[in-house]
């Protein structure tokens, strides 16, 4: 064994620092992040719903065929509301009758067919291009097949950042980003455009769960590579004007005496899927953050897509709607290290939840107080959001940390898939749906939380007994331990 043992974290705060060797990490972290989230929802807006109406070729003007609203629109085209029906139009009767323009003796009032052909209010769109007027769910699609890519890259991005690097997972994904998100403005049909979203995710995605440059130290620890983190240390350490110790430099060349032993140590360990079921804690934690990911996502999708379609312009909509991820952010950074993570998330998941509720009985009559209520609980989803990248991680050990992020975030795809499909479920049944099922699942995952360790203030764990010992001094995770997992229909051995 070596005399000194290599304390990271007092040598991150103490020796290396905060300074320049940060701030450039920051920097091409934020604008890796940036240009992918300007991705995410490019679609909403290129497939955004625009108000047709049916061709009507007995009345269209030969002269100005593309007049969205003409004079004679409601006597072949029923009324909704203030304007007139987008998909439907009255049957034709009695078109042996002339007339110099649109007759209402034309048409059968009480009979009503589906347009077999489509005018477009705005053409400037692929939602023109692909023809998909009237269609509640093709436009979202689209947003289902970039998360099911998604979906499928986290665990082999988990794996290649666990096992070469997270500094080579981060350039791979920035790099396919780049090339296939520009093939994806080429695309000549609805169905190539939705394959080559696909693609996009599948080789272009998690760039967040990747962005832990400073993490690749501990993950160098990890697996023994003393040298290079050393090397890393060295050149933070100059970049910010400080200094390496001798004692650190001396613990790190007598920990390298120990590395072939720790390799043929790791080599005898088991699977890691007989690891997490050895040491419970781990398992419930791994059946447990799941659904907060499930949820955390469906909501902060949900809502970010639902921006377009509620009362108001659109466009100012969903500027409000990701402008007040922002303070959400801020928040999170604020109070995650002042009142824990484990209440920072339940709190955040019971506002947000008690907002969607509140926006059901506020839509339509109260036009402010409504989108005040969907403002909030967008805001404290995205606190949410952000906790949980920090909080998960921090619950594992570090030789799999990656691994275990990326799972919980994988099933927190499933919430991603379906949000897209929302707006169509709301239009299909009930409008008010959607907003009811956010609510529901906030509070279950909220009450879920409880069931988890605070990490504040904990060192982070190295290996699985380490991450195992995690708030074992709570009542309530103790107690509620002891219910899952003592009682004979959950018994482990």
């Amino acid at each position: 064994m070596c005399k000194k043992k290599i304390n990271l974290d007092r040598i991150l705060v103490e020796e290396v620092g905060w300074g320049k060797f940060q701030i450039k990490v920051l920097v091409l972290c934020t604008l890796v992040s940036t240009m992918a989230g300007l991705q995410t929802y490019s679609y909403l807006f290129t497939l955004t719903r625009s108000r047709t109406r049916c061709l009507i070729p007995e009345c269209e003007d030969i002269l100005a065929p593309d007049v969205f609203s003409p004079t004679w629109i409601l006597e072949a085209v029923p009324r909704s509301g203030d304007s007139f029906d987008n998909c439907h139009r009255f049957s034709t009767i009695n078109m042996s009758q002339y007339s110099v323009s649109c007759s209402e003796t034309w048409f059968d009032k009480k009979s009503l067919v589906q347009c077999q052909e489509y005018v477009y209010e705005h053409k400037n769109s692929a939602y023109f291009e692909f023809n998909l007027a009237c269609d509640d769910f093709r436009p979202y699609l689209v947003g289902s097949a970039r998360i099911l890519g998604m979906m499928i890259s986290l665990p082999i991005k988990g794996f290649v950042a666990d096992r070469w690097g997270r500094r080579l997972a981060l350039a791979l994904t920035a790099f396919n980003l780049a090339w296939t998100g520009t093939l994806t403005c080429v695309a000549g049909s609805y169905t190539s455009y939705t394959m080559l979203s696909f693609i996009e995710y599948l080789l272009g995605s998690c760039s967040f769960s990747c962005a832990y440059i400073l993490e690749s130290i501990r993950w160098l620890v990890s697996k023994g590579r003393y040298d290079e983190t050393l090397a890393i240390l060295k050149k933070a350490s100059e970049m910010n004007g400080t200094s390496i110790s001798e004692n650190t430099l001396k613990a790190f060349l007598e920990t390298k005496k120990d590395i072939l032993e720790k390799k043929e140590k790791h080599s005898l360990e088991p699977w890691l899927v007989c690891l997490v079921f050895k040491h419970k804690p781990i398992l419930l934690r791994c059946l447990v953050t799941p659904m907060w990911w499930i949820t955390a996502t469906l909501m902060y999708f949900g809502l970010t897509i639902s921006a377009v379609g509620i009362s108001g312009n659109k466009y100012l909509n969903f500027i409000a709607s990701v402008g007040i991820e922002i303070p959400g952010y801020w928040l999170s950074v604020l109070l995650m290290d002042r009142i824990g993570r484990r209440a920072l998330v339940m709190t955040g998941f019971w506002i947000s939840g008690a907002c969607q509720i509140a926006f059901i009985f506020t839509s339509g009559r109260y036009y402010l107080l409504s989108l005040s209520v969907y403002l909030i609980g967008k805001m404290c989803i995205s606190c949410v959001m952000t906790s949980l990248y920090v909080y998960t991680a921090e619950m594992y050990p570090t030789r799999y940390r990656v691994s275990f992020l990326a799972y919980s975030s994988l099933m927190g795809k499933f919430g991603s898939i379906v949000a897209p499909l929302m707006p169509g479920l709301g239009a299909q049944t009930w409008e008010h749906l959607p907003f009811l099922i956010f609510g529901v699942m906030a509070l279950v995952s909220g009450l879920l939380v409880l069931l988890a360790p605070e990490t504040l203030g904990a060192t982070l764990p190295d290996t699985m007994e380490q991450a195992s010992q995690l708030g074992k001094d709570s009542t309530v995770l103790r107690g509620l331990r002891t219910l899952v997992f003592r009682s004979k229909a959950y018994s482990i051995s």
